[in-house]
């Protein structure tokens, strides 16, 4: 009987599914709100988003097989159009989250800004569309 239990709860075990696990396309993701005005680029080390008047990186390795849902941290830089004399980089530096969910050529991230402790949004992007990100004016 302990062998019959054993034996079931082996199989019991080996049923669990782990959670799915997709590769992301590298390339170029459009935002798929215009208004929104971004795009992302991925390849194998990093993911660089260009927004308005901000940008993020976040270096990774991404010949890894990923989550069908995963976080990354990364670095939000908020930019100026016209620079003062004083700029300092740094107070521009935002060290913030990404949380991605990954569903076919789709991709939604959320990003939070961890230095001001606020959501910065929710953004949309699609494998293979094509945005131009129009920088500040």
């Amino acid at each position: 009987m302990k062998w019959i239990n054993i034996g079931i709860l082996v199989m019991m075990f080996s049923c669990i599914s782990k959670a799915p696990v997709q590769r992301i396309e590298l390339g170029n993701w459009g935002g798929t709100k215009p208004e929104q005005n971004t795009s992302l680029t991925i390849n194998e080390q990093n993911l660089v988003f260009d927004f308005t008047c901000a940008s993020a990186n976040i270096e990774v390795d991404f010949r890894n097989e990923i989550r069908t849902s995963f976080s990354l941290s990364g670095i939000y830089f908020i930019q100026r159009p016209i620079l003062p004399d004083n700029y300092d980089i740094e107070k521009n530096r935002h060290d913030a989250n990404f949380d991605f969910v990954v569903a076919k050529n789709v991709l939604t991230v959320t990003i939070f800004d961890k230095t001001e402790n606020q959501k910065i949004g929710v953004f949309i992007y699609q494998k293979g569309l094509e945005r131009m990100v129009f920088k500040c004016p």
